[in-house]
């Protein structure tokens, strides 16, 4: 837990939900550190952003430009599994 900023984190790792990354071990991920470039938010968007299998990512973390809300959607909440 050395170095870590304030914020959110994602434990992925060996003996994590069946550790879909392949990670060795254990580590903590910062939420945001990837930025996606999607720019429709519609529901049919984001469905299929998240179907499509090249994107092999449990869910996306939206944060608000405006204040420190932030919300998590996932593939399991449109019926998609990973």
């Amino acid at each position: 837990m050395e170095n870590k900023e304030d914020g959110t984190y994602e434990l992925c790792g060996e003996k994590v939900q069946r550790n879909p990354e392949n990670i060795k071990g254990h580590i903590l991920i910062k939420h945001g550190i990837e930025v996606l470039e999607i720019t429709n938010f519609t529901f049919e968007n984001i469905r299929n952003y998240l179907a499509d299998e090249r994107n092999d990512i449990e869910g996306i973390v939206f944060h608000s430009s405006v204040n420190d809300n932030m919300c998590k959607i996932r593939k399991s909440d449109f019926g998609i599994r990973r």
